[in-house]
């Protein structure tokens, strides 16, 4: 590992005002430092200017003994001492994607980095969205509630899908990530309880402390008439005061007190009182006797905070110091013997969950893989031989892989299947180009362009093989299948504008390989190059055949415009009918007992969406396996624009453009030459011309982001009034650049 790069970005909740706050940070620092990583927390605001006035506004109040003032100086120097901070300025509140160049990983925790009642705004930050998928570890973060209301579930589970390891400070919390996403979390100590009591010396300068007796008390949140007399009957039989360190009006002045003298305070208590996590974490850690208060906010409630509390008595068997099992004679009587053990099995707990993330880089595994860049292909899930690798869809409907971490071996074969973490070698090589239609003008009825897909898998199927491509299933969705006969050719053939589930169609493949059959494998370029990848061995008897693809959409998108628009039982859908055309094609779709419905693509919120870059997959912009070189054999592709280029070819009812990228491509096209007209062009007179689609990767639309908060609610509006928003916008581009060049070279446009 290089020590250079050992530093780490620690990201929570930051404000001068919160003892546990400051004090958790300073923990995790502490943790990391003592393994010999450089860190900073990571502060994202708004504003300089509104950030450094409300410093300089506390600073000249202290000096008038404003109460509040001086507790946030005092957090000030206490912070500035002890923990190391970077401060970012962003108009957007969001700490931006070029930050994790500077830093080998990324922490989010511990504290309620994870509540959904709190910072909505800066949900992309404490889910870590602007670093790697390998830089991200969550550390104890607590989500603080028993529940979380359901609108938010489609975010979290975004979140939540971003980390390779997941913990919690809360059994709550573990059970909420379990529910949201199916994933464990261990839950784990608050971070200032794995430090011990000698190493929190060493953060506290001596205060003042009273020289009575006393009874602490802190509470966050206003304190009933008979609640404080229950305390003060409580101190009473201590033959103690009572200090309240939580109340500016305090005539004790310790309102004030910076995080360390918190925890001497606490320390030298003979009683706390309190409804403060924190307050409870240090009272157990320091073997101080406490009784927890249930706030008053949390009465009658199963959601306001109070589940962080349960998880720490329940965990140190502490469940009778509670308010409710207040028993004035055993007032100090707590079992610390025991509790004492079951932190130091905690710490070790702690201890070997952080070093095992702070070691993630250095395993193989496919969860290192940044989501945004995976394609959702399966080869990961299929070669795994502990079948610890699951396809599950995420919040967006698309497929991705999720480890189970316990059973993982490390063995890195799910690395060495993935066609985007493994560099496949696509030779550069001379690629013969020929526009091509079927001479059956019922097979290019049919089919999206020329028809030539059909007589490629005719002579596979003739020839005893197996032919494998998307098909709907009859619950619409689109899958992978095998077929034999040649009356199922029709159920492969035309364009899905979803993405297909692979399922185990690779593996059947290979197991048809094996048999010497013939397989033609039709797929997405990273289909074909995740199939490559997993067989790991060039099969003479198999073809593969790719196409040109602008991306691939959501399948959850695809789900819900047919529940808003379609009533009735489908039977047969064909995304790319030709009855307005070939260039004009439309969504055709059966339904029995009716009349077929049918929408032109310019009129569809569905396609519109697509060609808008509205609802593909992340990855698809960024897409490695465009180009005209391919690792498949064929490729087929829409010769959109042969009229401008060569019009002598163009088939009104659809023409293909196939690039022949090997010698087994061109046997096979021999194979079908009588049945397919077939002219070889000049390739170089179209590419990037036309169907750009081949060479280059769509643009990000900016509006894509948006998407995730929309698919609960009805999806077909908001794709089309959001389509119609971007192409206004990209229309206005192109007149002000349209007219820059009007003024430049004073031409007059017609």
């Amino acid at each position: 590992m290089n020590n250079l790069r050992k530093k780490v970005g620690i990201v929570t909740l930051y404000g001068l005002y919160n003892h546990g706050n400051r004090l958790q940070n300073l923990a995790i620092q502490k943790l990391l430092e003592d393994r010999g990583f450089e860190c900073e927390t990571i502060v994202c605001r708004k504003s300089y200017i509104k950030e450094n006035a409300r410093t300089v506004l506390h600073f000249i109040k202290s000096k008038a003994r404003i109460p509040e003032s001086i507790r946030y100086m005092n957090f000030y120097h206490f912070t500035k001492k002890y923990t190391h901070l970077r401060f970012l300025f962003e108009k957007s509140g969001k700490i931006p994607s070029s930050i994790s160049n500077d830093y080998m990983y990324f922490i989010v925790g511990s504290d309620q980095v994870w509540n959904p009642e709190i910072r909505q705004n800066e949900r992309d930050n404490f889910f870590l969205r602007f670093s790697q998928r390998d830089q991200r570890i969550c550390l104890s973060p607590s989500i603080a509630v028993n529940e979380i209301d359901s609108k938010y579930y489609r975010k979290y589970a975004q979140g939540l899908n971003g980390f390779r390891y997941l913990s919690s400070r809360e059994e709550a919390g573990a059970d909420i990530i379990k529910n949201i996403v199916g994933r464990t979390a261990e839950v784990l100590l608050d971070p200032t309880m794995v430090l011990t009591k000698e190493e929190w010396h060493e953060f506290c300068s001596p205060i003042q402390i009273p020289k009575s007796k006393y009874v602490l008390q802190l509470f966050l949140e206003p304190l009933s008439k008979e609640r404080k007399l229950k305390i003060q009957n409580m101190a009473k039989q201590l033959g103690a005061i009572v200090l309240d360190i939580a109340d500016p009006k305090s005539v004790d002045k310790y309102y004030s007190v910076a995080p360390d003298g918190f925890i001497q305070l606490i320390e030298n208590a003979c009683l706390v009182c309190t409804d403060s996590f924190h307050a409870v974490a240090f009272s157990i850690n320091l073997n101080v006797p406490f009784y927890v208060f249930k706030r008053e906010s949390a009465l009658g409630s199963s959601n306001r905070m109070y589940s962080r509390l349960e998880t720490i008595l329940s965990k140190f068997s502490l469940m009778d110091r509670t308010e409710e099992t207040y028993d004035i004679k055993g007032i100090t009587e707590c079992n610390f013997d025991h509790a004492n053990k079951i932190l130091k099995d905690e710490r070790e707990k702690f201890q070997k969950y952080l070093d095992c993330c702070l070691k993630q880089q250095d395993r193989p595994n496919i969860m290192n893989l940044d989501e945004k860049k995976c394609t959702g292909c399966g080869a990961c899930s299929l070669s795994c031989p502990k079948n610890c690798i699951q396809m599950k869809k995420d919040a967006e409907g698309f497929s991705i892989p999720l480890v189970d971490e316990k059973s993982c071996i490390n063995c890195g074969k799910c690395v060495k299947c993935c066609p985007v973490m493994t560099t496949q070698q696509i030779q550069t090589h001379s690629v013969e180009a020929i526009a091509a239609y079927s001479k059956k003008q019922s097979v290019v009825n049919t089919s999206s362009s020329g028809g030539v897909f059909y007589h490629l898998a005719m002579y596979v199927i003739n020839h005893g093989g197996i032919v494998f491509g998307a098909s709907f299933n009859k619950d619409q969705t689109v899958q992978h299948i095998g077929i034999e006969k040649k009356s199922d050719i029709a159920r492969l053939q035309g364009s899905k504008y979803v993405q297909s589930e692979i399922g185990q169609t690779y593996f059947f493949a290979e197991k048809e390989l094996k048999k010497n059959r013939l397989v033609l494998f039709v797929g997405t370029p990273c289909q074909i190059a995740a199939l490559k990848q997993y067989l790991n061995k060039d099969y003479e008897n198999l073809y593969t055949c790719d196409f040109v693809c602008h991306g691939v959409p959501s399948p959850e998108i695809w789900k819900k415009f047919l529940e808003e628009n379609i009533n009735g039982t489908i039977s047969e859908i064909n995304m790319r009918d030709k009855s307005y055309g070939w260039n004009n094609y439309s969504t055709k779709i059966k339904i029995e007992g009716k009349s077929p419905w049918i929408i032109d693509r310019k009129h569809s919120a569905y396609n519109k969406a697509f060609e808008c870059n509205l609802s593909i997959r992340w990855s698809c912009f960024d897409c490695k396996f465009k180009g005209v070189n391919r690792i498949s054999d064929i490729t087929l592709a829409d010769f959109w624009g042969i009229e401008k280029f060569f019009p002598e070819l163009k088939n009104e009812y659809g023409t293909s453009l196939i690039l022949v990228q090997t010698p087994k491509g061109e046997q096979l096209l021999n194979e079908i030459k009588h049945d397919v007209q077939m002219t070889p062009i000049n390739l170089d007179a179209y590419v990037g011309k036309a169907n750009t689609a081949m060479v280059k990767s769509p643009t990000i639309n900016p509006y894509r982001n948006e998407l995730i908060y929309h698919l609960d609610q009805p999806i077909s509006r908001w794709l089309n009034e959001t389509s119609e928003k971007y192409r206004l916008h990209n229309n206005r581009l192109m007149n002000k650049l349209k007219r820059k060049i009007q003024r430049t070279l004073k031409i007059d446009y017609k």
